[in-house]
């Protein structure tokens, strides 16, 4: 077993010594640079798709409020490949202080710009298709209310 530190070393060692052919020996360097660069590759594919997160601000529609206490906003990252309904408790749970006893969990709907965001669409898709182009303007204001 041969530890490769670089291609160079390895062509002196094995193909000027007679071990390897020249031939199997930049086979096997090239297959080397391939995987190297497919794995790099890779793991930037990977980033993108499942470490991507967008910014998302929170805020509780002015008709919902109960009282006159300042309504403070929910910042979330939520990555691109969640439901958004995944954070339906966690939002609901931080206005439930300033709404009606009587609102449920069940009764929590987004929107933004005034269209609901449909709950089965991963939020990567939404984000894309309602707001890519004006990804400058981050992080995403959704308007959090209840029927």
């Amino acid at each position: 077993m041969f530890v490769v530190i670089d291609h160079v070393g390895v062509e002196h060692l094995l193909g000027h010594l007679g071990f390897i052919s020249q031939e199997r020996l930049h086979f096997v360097v090239d297959h080397y640079n391939y995987n190297k660069r497919m794995s790099d590759k890779n793991e930037e594919i990977k980033t993108i798709t499942f470490d991507n997160k967008i910014p998302v601000i929170c805020m509780l529609s002015a008709q919902e409020s109960q009282n006159d206490e300042e309504v403070f906003p929910l910042l979330l990252m939520i990555p691109r490949v969640h439901y958004i309904s995944l954070y339906h408790s966690r939002i609901h749970n931080h206005f439930k202080k300033y709404l009606n006893n009587m609102v449920q969990l069940n009764d929590l709907y987004l929107s933004y710009n005034n269209t609901r965001i449909d709950w089965a669409l991963f939020f990567g898709v939404f984000f894309d298709t309602h707001f890519y182009e004006y990804s400058n303007n981050l992080p995403l204001r959704i308007q959090v209310n209840y029927r």
